[in-house]
């Protein structure tokens, strides 16, 4: 496809380096351990933390699934953890799953990490290995604890899931990524599980990776976009397992339509790119533009005695995912109140308007 723009387009060559980029410390460990284990590697997850990170590296070795966590952050850290048998639970991990030195509380138990005094490079991180023996756990919920502050994702805590053989990680690349921002695109990849949480996390995603798509260019911009377009046609999970304020989400949204909107200005060869990104995104807002709708329908309900029932089930969609359709959704819901509460009327309207039990959601 070949986008029709008054400005010209950087070539695609002068984007991206052909020089190998020199692994971080948390990369090196990654790749160390990949190389280690024996088994497969069910689950990747990699964190920023400003401006260092945290690897959290799952695999299964001997029956036994093994957590390997590591972090370059400079101070002593302190992992405070939990094992679950659903996602984002806290259960006291079993004292076989307790590494040495470690400290049994409440639901939770505390590990110190380690730092390697190895002269080795790949080790200059602070590391720590859990070995987990009962399969009825799904993953490891945690938030850690250096220089006394508490580091969390995103204000949450953080989960990962112990995966699967179904869903192993592959140790190699498939195709050598030629012809793609093939970097941004592992990075989009690796973090999909994370944005599939909720708009919040998927938006405050791609403003995160914004800077490096400007970067490399118009390949780095086009998988923005295709990312993006795949969230818009619902071909990605929009909301899981995660609750969050209608105000979150637009706070979300402008922060990353503010990113598009200065790309816009400062990178004109690119616009025909970003003005289509632009149109998967709501132009999002502060304050009360993200809750207000939803409010007011509370208020609607209050004064017309109508929660509960199909009205209260929408409005609680509203909390999460609120979309054009749901402007189809409040006609129906309308139809179906005039014509006393007849739910064929409202599956009619919906029907009407392109929306149906069968359209993936």
């Amino acid at each position: 496809m070949q986008l029709l723009n008054k400005f010209s387009s950087t070539p695609i060559e002068e984007s991206i380096s052909t020089e190998s980029r020199k692994l971080s410390s948390i990369e090196l460990f990654a790749r160390a351990k990949e190389d280690e284990v024996d088994g497969p590697i069910l689950n990747k997850k990699k964190y920023k933390l400003s401006d260092k990170e945290l690897l959290v590296l799952v695999a299964k070795s001997s029956n036994k699934t093994k957590v390997y966590l590591a972090t370059d952050l400079p101070e002593p850290v302190i992992l405070h953890w939990a094992l679950s048998k659903s996602p984002g639970q806290w259960e006291a991990p079993p004292p076989s799953a307790l590494p040495l030195g470690s400290v049994s509380l409440d639901k939770a138990a505390e590990t110190d990490f380690s730092t390697s005094s190895s002269d080795n490079p790949t080790y200059k991180v602070q590391s720590l290995e859990i070995v987990v023996e009962d399969d009825n756990f799904v993953g490891i919920t945690f938030v850690l604890l250096s220089g006394g502050n508490w580091v969390k994702d995103r204000g949450s805590d953080f989960y990962v899931e112990f995966g699967s053989q179904s869903k192993q990680v592959q140790k190699k690349d498939s195709g050598d990524g030629k012809g793609t921002a093939k970097a941004l695109l592992d990075k989009i990849a690796e973090k999909e599980s994370e944005a599939q949480k909720s708009f919040m996390h998927r938006f405050n995603i791609a403003a995160d990776l914004m800077e490096e798509a400007t970067k490399t260019g118009e390949l780095g911009l086009a998988g923005i976009l295709v990312w993006m377009r795949f969230m818009a046609t619902r071909q990605l999970i929009w909301n899981k397992n995660y609750n969050v304020k209608p105000r979150e989400i637009s706070k979300a949204q402008e922060r990353l339509t503010d990113l598009l909107q200065n790309v816009y200005r400062s990178h004109p060869q690119y616009r025909e790119i970003l003005r289509m990104i632009m149109s998967t995104v709501g132009r999002g807002g502060e304050g009360d533009v993200g809750q207000r709708i939803r409010d007011e329908i509370l208020v609607i309900q209050r004064n017309n005695e109508c929660k509960g029932g199909m009205m209260e089930e929408w409005h609680q969609k509203l909390h999460n995912n609120t979309s054009p359709d749901d402007v189809v959704i409040c006609q129906a819901l309308i139809d179906y109140i005039k014509n006393d509460f007849d739910v064929g009327v409202y599956w009619k309207t919906l029907k009407d308007n392109g929306i149906t039990k069968e359209r993936p959601s």
